[in-house]
């Protein structure tokens, strides 16, 4: 497959980038960022529209995330429209145009943890309801993508493996002396791009899947797990976060065919396998 991939610097797309390198698909990256800051980046954009025919797939990865807190878009609603809604929208409507698949990467934080929620159910958080900008963005993104016929919409949720760094859940967990104490589904990068390739190999249904490794953990057996393994000196202080986990069921996703391993398992890997590098600011 030749693939237009948006974000393919970023913590997720970067991942994805090197898994379908893997598989042998060619990669295009279009990077969104010199645009966005142009005052007619709308304009500069589609004239890339002409070669978007060349390609078998459109991937965003991409999403306004600034530094060290998604909690920031509050304080920049216009680069957060920018980056996560008006994007994925122009995305769309040239992916419709051309009649190319469109893979759009959303999150998971739009539940609770009071139990299992699947693609079906309506989400708890949005701007009607609790939640930031970075949020409501993503899931107004996710409305305007759903709009066209070729899309896969994939939500992830606290992604981690075992290479260390700033995005990753579980360098979170060292850096931090107080930790959330919820339950979650989390996603583990490797494994959920080769989950979300499969998808698009096999021609699954279009539609919205959660894109997280079956089950959820919550952070205390996490804290516990990288204790015994040297990974942490001491517990962190477990404390209330302003948000409740989520838990989410990816029984669509393995009805597709796609098989992905346990969140249990690919911890205990990620932590067994654990690289560290320089500490987080």
């Amino acid at each position: 497959m030749n693939v237009i991939l948006l974000g393919s610097t970023g913590y997720i797309g970067s991942e994805f980038a090197r898994i379908s390198m893997q598989r042998g698909h060619v990669i295009t990256p279009l990077d969104y960022r010199e645009a966005v800051q142009k005052e007619r980046w709308f304009s500069d954009f589609v004239q890339k529209e002409r070669w978007f025919s060349d390609f078998d797939l459109v991937v965003n990865c991409a999403a306004y995330i600034p530094k060290p807190s998604v909690s920031l878009c509050d304080q920049n609603e216009v680069e957060t429209v920018n980056g996560n809604v008006r994007l994925p929208f122009k995305l769309a409507c040239i992916c419709e145009r051309k009649d190319v698949p469109l893979v759009h990467f959303s999150t998971a934080c739009l539940f609770d943890e009071n139990r299992e929620y699947a693609e079906s159910d309506k989400p708890l958080r949005g701007f009607k309801d609790h939640c930031g900008w970075y949020v409501g963005t993503k899931l107004m993104a996710e409305e305007l993508v759903g709009n066209i016929e070729k899309h896969y919409i994939l939500r992830i949720r606290l992604p981690f493996d075992e290479q260390a760094g700033e995005r990753n859940y579980l360098s979170k967990i060292i850096a931090y002396p107080k930790v959330y104490d919820h339950l979650n589904s989390l996603t583990h990068r490797a494994d959920c791009m080769n989950a979300a390739l499969d998808l698009v190999e096999r021609k699954a249904p279009f539609g919205t899947y959660n894109l997280t490794n079956p089950g959820s953990i919550s952070a205390r057996r996490v804290c516990d797990k990288m204790l015994a393994a040297g990974l942490l000196t001491k517990m962190p202080e477990f404390v209330p976060g302003p948000c409740t986990g989520t838990t989410l069921s990816v029984d669509k996703l393995l009805s597709a065919g796609v098989k992905i391993r346990p969140v249990e398992e690919a911890v205990d890997d990620a932590i067994k396998n654990w690289r560290p590098k320089c500490s987080i600011a």
